[in-house]
């Protein structure tokens, strides 16, 4: 070991540090930041997030709509600040996109919506007995042969039900489960309930409804806020569910065959 000299020793000690441009940079921004800091508590004024609580204000729902040519329109929602923050509503996380969405949860979910939007009691639909063939919809009514069918009809309508939810003759005039009144498509309900009453030995409404509500025969594709379970383009049937109750679906011209064939050209099946 080479000892140094006393010389060496206070150039040693003396020796300037080199502060960079960045260094100054950065001292200059921490300054900055404990001047507001200091000047905030002498004001006594706590930081927004820390007092106020968010408030959000979405906007209305965007209309949704699908046609079969491959094309989804919609509108995003429209730019909305948090109240006193200034952050896009459109900014913060989607729960929609950004969760796991399960085919049963989500069809499930989507009639209990419809029940819940027709009033209908839900301990009808989701207990033991649910599946039972001594539930009556609520939509049909004792009738005579002197009733105007006119009359009845407008007598069942609600405004705020969707158009495709309205009672049909059929559902008034004919008992039945009230698990068809959920299905979103009016020629369905029809034919299944003139079925089951005309030709109860080849017609099995407790099949059908199995495969609704069992078999995930139907998938309800809500994936945005302004898609809704009653709108016919967010649901999709199986092909087997096609093939098997063709008479209850109809030809390949039915509602419900074109909505599901749009759905697997859009996924490319």
């Amino acid at each position: 070991m080479v000892p140094t000299t006393s010389s060496e020793s206070d150039g040693l000690k003396h020796k300037k540090r080199v502060i960079t441009p960045a260094r100054k940079e950065q001292n200059r921004k921490s300054q900055q930041l404990y001047r507001e800091r200091q000047k905030n508590r002498r004001r006594g004024r706590q930081p927004v997030l820390a007092t106020k609580p968010l408030e959000l204000r979405p906007g209305p729902a965007p209309h949704r709509a699908a046609d079969h040519n491959g094309q989804l329109e919609g509108q995003s929602l429209p730019n909305q600040d948090i109240q006193g923050l200034g952050v896009d509503l459109c900014q913060l996380p989607d729960p929609w996109r950004n969760s796991i969405q399960f085919t049963t949860t989500t069809v499930l979910n989507a009639f209990l919506n419809i029940a819940l939007s027709l009033g209908f009691n839900l301990s009808d639909l989701t207990g033991s007995n649910c599946l039972g063939s001594s539930i009556q919809s609520p939509f049909y009514r004792p009738t005579t042969p002197g009733d105007n069918p006119q009359a009845l009809l407008a007598a069942a309508r609600r405004p705020s039900f969707p158009a495709n939810l309205q009672p049909t003759l059929s559902q008034i005039l004919i008992p039945h489960h009230p698990f068809l009144d959920l299905i979103p498509f009016p020629a369905l309900r029809d034919r299944a309930i003139i079925l089951a009453a005309a030709v109860p030995h080849l017609f099995s409404m407790a099949e059908l409804k199995n495969d609704v509500y069992v078999h995930g025969a139907l998938v309800c594709w809500v994936g945005g806020p302004g898609a809704q379970p009653w709108d016919v383009h967010s649901w999709e049937a199986a092909p087997w569910f096609l093939r098997k109750w063709r008479l209850v679906v109809g030809s390949e011209d039915g509602e419900l065959s074109r909505t599901s064939k749009w759905w697997q050209d859009a996924r490319g099946a």
